[in-house]
């Protein structure tokens, strides 16, 4: 995944926001523990409180005592930090705990709060107490008599009980994100699913194995693939107008031109030699210009089409059988070894060019044999025409393909054949190959000329592949 990807600003947005969510929660839980055990410390302090003043007794001579120990052993421990001490409203100290040793818990001067009162005071260590104290009137033999009960505890205890629970919770909250993180990685691959599945649909219209997106999308994807379809079927209305127009130029431009040449052999035969021949030569002009602007608009078209998987056995078996019927085709022996399965997604008629002008090329310089053979592998398919006639030198390899040249003038054709059929299979990606018989290694293995046409493999030919990896 790339910084570009969907998917990856997807998790990242999620793992943010996951990471944010579960920081959030741990300070809320944390706060809500603080809450918690405050409230569970007043309850306490209040507990002692009032075991406190049930247990303070004013003796006959006005003195304060404790006729029961409080049962919480912390109070008789020094400095275990939970205190109570008891003093007169003129702040005296009459009594206090054991583990207040020889401090006193020191309270606001001139407090004339009534009733319950919560506190934080210093202790004695200088550490915060949480202290609740209150006004006790007590009856007395001189008269009532009101005393100040404070209990206190350390507030370190707070603390300590927070950090404990922050690292209990921390191994939780750990295991909440993964979750979180598994559970957004499976949504994300979810949710972009009708992506890939439109991606897979594509391959498939460029393939040429379908002409439309098929299938269920959803709501939000669906709209896309209507416009899709919608382009798709207006490039194809595009295509079919273009090949028409180009079809009804060529049957337009080749009579006048088929007229043309009668006249001029009508001419020559007349004896009009130089203006017959220079009609002749501008009649082939133009019949090739025409020519040539036919393959460019099959080319525009077929870089523009999709077409369905086409089995190539049956359109090279066609071919051979017309071109047997030719004089010299019915001297050759023929060798089609092209398997059943092996199929192109190319236009018929683009095949059909291809393959009959490698063929028809073979026909002109085979001595006793021309073979065809085809073969598929990673890299994509290969169909390859061979013969047995006298080869192509090495220096001379280069030009085989350039539109006009001809190597043998002793031979008829115009040396376009060869050049068209490398236009053609260019516009599918492909391209031509040239394997000749040289003196310096081994000849081809007819002896004369190999045209190998190679097609690359299809996108929804690498993914079929890979999906087939993955499930072996």
């Amino acid at each position: 995944m790339t910084r570009h990807s969907l998917r990856l600003r997807l998790l990242v947005v999620a793992a943010l926001a996951t990471g944010l969510a579960v920081g959030i929660a741990a300070v809320g839980l944390i706060a809500l523990f603080d809450r918690h055990v405050e409230r569970r410390i007043d309850a306490e302090l209040g507990n002692y409180l009032r075991q406190l003043a049930g247990d303070v007794v004013i003796n006959a001579d006005g003195t304060a005592a404790i006729h029961r120990r409080l049962a919480e052993p912390r109070f008789d421990e020094p400095y275990s930090g939970l205190y109570w001490q008891v003093q007169s409203t003129d702040r005296k100290i009459l009594l206090r705990s054991r583990s207040l040793w020889d401090t006193e818990l020191a309270l606001p001067a001139n407090d004339t709060a009534k009733g319950l009162r919560r506190r934080i005071l210093a202790g004695p260590e200088h550490e915060q107490l949480i202290a609740l104290d209150r006004q006790v009137t007590y009856g007395a033999p001189s008269g009532p008599r009101s005393l100040q009960l404070t209990v206190a505890i350390d507030r370190h205890d707070l603390d300590r009980a927070r950090r404990d629970f922050a690292v209990d919770m921390l191994p939780f909250l750990a295991v909440l994100t993964a979750a979180f993180l598994v559970a957004v990685w499976f949504q994300v691959g979810i949710g972009l699913r009708p992506l890939r599945h439109l991606r897979e649909g594509l391959q498939r219209v460029r393939s040429g194995e379908t002409r439309r997106l098929d299938g269920r999308f959803p709501d939000e994807v669906d709209p896309l693939v209507r416009e899709v379809n919608d382009l798709l079927l207006a490039q194809e209305t595009a295509i079919e107008r273009a090949r028409s127009r180009a079809a009804d130029l060529a049957h337009g431009l080749k009579t006048p031109l088929t007229v043309l040449t009668a006249d001029a052999a009508r001419l020559q035969a007349k004896g009009e030699t130089e203006i017959s021949t220079e009609l002749l030569d501008l009649a082939g002009a133009m019949r090739r210009q025409v020519d040539q602007e036919l393959v460019r608009a099959r080319i525009d078209a077929t870089q523009r089409a999709t077409h369905p998987p086409l089995p190539v056995a049956p359109v090279a078996e066609r071919l051979m059988r017309a071109l047997q019927r030719m004089p010299k085709g019915e001297t050759i022996t023929w060798d089609s070894g092209i398997p059943p399965e092996i199929t192109l997604a190319v236009d018929p008629d683009d095949l059909a060019e291809m393959l009959g002008n490698l063929l028809e090329n073979a026909v002109k310089w085979a001595r006793h044999e021309i073979r065809l053979t085809g073969t598929r592998s990673a890299a994509g398919t290969d169909l390859s025409v061979e013969d047995d006639g006298p080869g192509v030198p090495t220096d001379q390899i280069a030009a085989l393909g350039r539109r006009g040249v001809r190597l043998d003038r002793t031979v008829q054709g115009s040396g376009r054949g060869l050049a068209i059929v490398g236009d053609i299979i260019a516009a599918y990606g492909g391209e031509i190959r040239f394997d000749a018989m040289r003196p310096e290694t081994a000849p081809a293995p007819l002896g004369g000329l190999r045209v190998t046409l190679h097609f690359p493999q299809r996108p929804a030919d690498r993914e079929r592949g890979r999906q087939s990896v993955t499930s072996e």
